[in-house]
């Protein structure tokens, strides 16, 4: 995943968060799933992909852009 992949869904996340469509159950929801994904990647051999899942999943979880 490239910067402007992570940065464009963590827009999108914080965006839907903002406006009221997600609310904070559905966004640790997203971020848990992320976790998972990122779980399942490093199971593959692909350590940095799954690195930067999970630390995507963190940046959602915590309210920030993923810069």
């Amino acid at each position: 995943m490239d910067l402007v992949q992570r940065l464009a869904i963590a827009a999108i996340i914080n965006g839907l968060r903002k406006s009221g469509a997600i609310d904070d159950a559905a966004v640790a929801a997203i971020a848990d799933e992320l976790q998972a994904v990122g779980k399942i990647t490093d199971g593959w051999g692909h350590v940095r992909q799954a690195e930067t899942l999970r630390s995507l999943a963190d940046d959602i979880a915590a309210g920030k852009s993923g810069e």
